[in-house]
C-alpha cells in the first residue's frame, strides 16, 4: 500500500475497514513537500514571514489583530527589540514570563519563568534577578534567537482541561479556488502534567473540534513513537473531554480567517490560537501545518477535505504554465 509502517499505526489503519482509506492520508514529510512547493511558486514571501514568529507577530499587530505580544526579542547575544526600556537598557515586566525560540517547532526550547516578587524562577528552581535573566537569555540567543512574552492565562472556562499550562487551538484555513478563505479542520491541543507547552511530544493531547459548534470529540494521546491512545477524560483532572464546548468559538474562527486574509496569496495556514478571558489571540501561524496535527485528532484524512483538490489544482496550474509565463 506504499505506507510507512509508522503511518499504519499512527492513524490506526489496522482497524476493520480502515485500510481502504490509506491512500487519502498524507504521510510524514509529504505535506512539507507539497505545501512548500506550492508556496515557493505562489506566495514565497508570505511563507517566509510565517517562518519568523517575531516578524509575523509584528505584521499581525500592525493590522490590529490580537497576538501574544513579545516584550523582549534577543538574537546573536544581543537585545534586538524590547517593549520596555531600550535595547541597550531593556526592562522586564514584573510578572511571569514565557520564552521560546523564534524558529521553534513542536514546543522545543520553550521555558516558563515564574515571578515570585524578587525575581524569576526557571524550571531548574533557581531564581534570577532582571539583569541575570536578561544575560541568560542573551547568551542562549547565540544558539537560536528567542522571543520573551508575558505568560498568558487560559479562559477560566478551560480550567478543567488546562489548569496550569496554556492550551491552544490549531485551526487549518484554506484559500479556495474562489478566493474565499474558510476553516477546514480544527483541533484543541490540551496540555498534561507540568509540561511548558501543550504539544503532543510533551505528553499533551489533541481533540477534534466541531467547526459549527466548538464541541470537542474524544482526544488522542501518543502512547509511544507510533501507537496512539484515545482519551475521553483528562489524565490529570479527570474532566470529560468528549463533549466539552470551547468558549468564544465563533471569535476563534473569525480571527483565524481574518489573519489568513492579511496574507494575500498563501493557500494553507495552520493557526495556533489561545483563548483568554478577553477572547482569542494568535500565538503563531504555520506555512506547513504538518500531517499529524491536521489528520490525527479527528482521524480525518486531508484527502477527505477540500485541501487536496485545491492544492492539486493550483499545482497543476503552476506547472502547466508555458515557459517564460511567470517572472519567478
Amino acid at each position: 500500500h506504499a505506507l510507512d509502517p509508522s503511518v499504519y499505526y499512527t492513524f490506526r489503519l489496522y482497524r476493520p475497514g480502515a485500510l481502504r482509506r490509506a491512500p487519502l492520508y498524507f504521510q510524514r514529510g509529504e505535506t512539507s513537500e507539497v505545501y512548500r512547493l506550492l508556496h515557493l511558486h505562489t506566495a514565497h514571501e508570505e511563507a517566509e514571514l510565517l517562518l519568523d514568529k517575531g516578524r509575523l507577530e509584528r505584521w499581525l499587530a500592525a493590522r490590529d489583530l490580537p497576538t501574544a505580544g513579545t516584550v523582549l526579542e534577543v538574537a546573536g547575544g544581543a537585545v534586538v527589540r524590547t517593549r520596555h526600556g531600550t535595547p541597550e537598557a531593556p526592562s522586564l515586566p514584573r510578572t511571569a514570563l514565557f520564552s521560546k525560540p523564534n524558529d521553534s517547532l513542536r514546543g522545543l526550547g520553550a521555558q516558563r519563568w515564574a515571578y515570585d516578587g524578587d525575581g524569576w524562577v526557571g524550571e531548574d528552581g533557581r531564581r534570577r534577578d532582571e539583569a541575570a535573566l536578561i544575560a541568560e537569555l542573551r547568551e542562549a540567543s547565540r544558539r537560536r534567537p528567542l522571543l520573551v512574552q508575558v505568560l498568558l492565562r487560559n479562559h477560566p472556562a478551560l480550567a478543567p482541561l488546562a489548569p496550569a499550562t496554556l492550551s491552544t487551538v490549531r485551526v487549518l484555513t484554506l484559500r479556495g479556488l474562489d478566493g474565499v478563505i474558510r476553516p477546514v479542520l480544527a483541533a484543541a491541543k490540551i496540555p498534561a502534567g507540568n509540561a511548558p507547552t501543550d504539544h503532543m511530544r510533551l505528553g499533551g493531547l489533541a481533540a477534534p473540534v466541531d467547526l459549527a459548534t466548538g464541541r470537542l470529540g474524544p482526544a488522542v494521546r501518543k502512547a509511544d513513537a507510533t501507537f496512539v491512545a484515545r482519551c475521553e477524560r483528562h489524565p490529570d483532572t479527570g474532566a470529560r473531554i468528549d463533549g466539552f464546548v470551547l468558549p468564544c468559538w465563533e471569535a476563534v474562527l473569525g480571527l483565524a480567517v481574518r489573519a489568513h486574509a492579511t496574507l494575500g496569496r498563501i493557500v494553507v495556514v495552520g493557526w495556533d490560537l489561545a483563548i483568554l478571558e478577553d477572547g482569542p489571540v494568535i500565538i503563531e501561524g504555520n506555512d506547513n501545518p504538518g500531517h499529524s496535527s491536521s489528520q490525527l485528532p479527528g482521524g480525518i484524512a486531508l484527502g477527505e477535505t477540500p485541501v487536496v483538490p485545491t492544492v492539486a489544482t493550483m499545482l497543476r496550474d503552476v506547472f502547466a504554465r508555458p515557459a517564460g509565463a511567470s517572472g519567478r
